[in-house]
């Protein structure tokens, strides 16, 4: 007997756990309370059926708010690359949309990995489901100009190199640069006299390191004489 009570018992967990999965499969989302409510109703042509066909691609579509897509309805898209396009005016016309519109279409496959169009089932359109990603992205913007011609590329010309405005005054003096002094102005022009006076006596200045190799120069020639006259004084002696 209490083998008997207790299957009778299982029997009965398991038809209770049949109803929940069903209840939890048929839920539904509740719509906030800051948001509107509304029956979505896909396309035909954007179930899940047909999207998931392997000659089905689904492209996403920006374009301004006053674009009407059948007014490219006879007209290649490119797929990859920048085009501006004209927008038939027989059908820009009927359609509603402006005649002789110009567009830029710029067509590649990324720009749109994270987005996901909601569509339903055939069978079941009360449903929403996610459709796959998006094959590539068609940026449709608005332009100006004649798209018959064909618009070269515009040089833009070098800007100049930064002058010293005259009359400013370096306050520092770059790694490297050397300032003229009286000495190499004279060297350059060599025919133009030197201004002299009684008066008023020549004063040449030399940068420090002019100065250090002539007193380097100045040491090695009395160390020279030194050395010529000790030599003379020991030839002397010898003789």
């Amino acid at each position: 007997m209490p083998n008997e009570v207790s299957s009778s018992s299982d029997d009965s967990s398991d038809t209770e756990e049949v109803p929940q999965k069903r209840r939890k499969q048929a839920s539904r989302y509740q719509c906030p309370a800051d948001f509107v409510a509304f029956t979505h109703k896909p396309c035909a042509s954007t179930l899940i059926e047909r999207l998931r066909d392997d000659n089905t691609e689904l492209w996403l579509i920006k374009a301004p708010s006053g674009f009407n897509p059948d007014s490219f309805s006879s007209l290649k898209m490119p797929l990859s690359g920048l085009q501006t396009m004209q927008a038939p005016a027989q059908q820009a016309r009927g359609s509603g949309g402006n005649s002789g519109q110009i567009y830029s279409v710029l067509g590649g496959p990324s720009g749109a990995a994270d987005l996901h169009l909601l569509t339903s089932h055939r069978q079941r359109l009360d449903s929403v489901v996610c459709a796959p990603t998006f094959s590539g992205l068609l940026n449709i913007c608005e332009s100006y100009g004649d798209c018959s011609t064909n618009q070269t590329t515009i040089a833009i010309p070098a800007t100049p190199a930064p002058t010293v405005p005259p009359g400013l005054r370096l306050r520092f003096q770059p790694f490297g640069s050397r300032t003229p002094t009286l000495s190499r102005v004279m060297e350059d022009t060599p025919d133009t006299p030197l201004p002299s006076s009684r008066e008023t006596p020549l004063r040449v200045t030399l940068d420090p390191g002019e100065e250090r190799k002539s007193k380097k120069k100045k040491k090695k020639d009395k160390l020279i004489k030194t050395e010529e006259e000790e030599e003379v004084r020991v030839f002397e002696f010898v003789a």
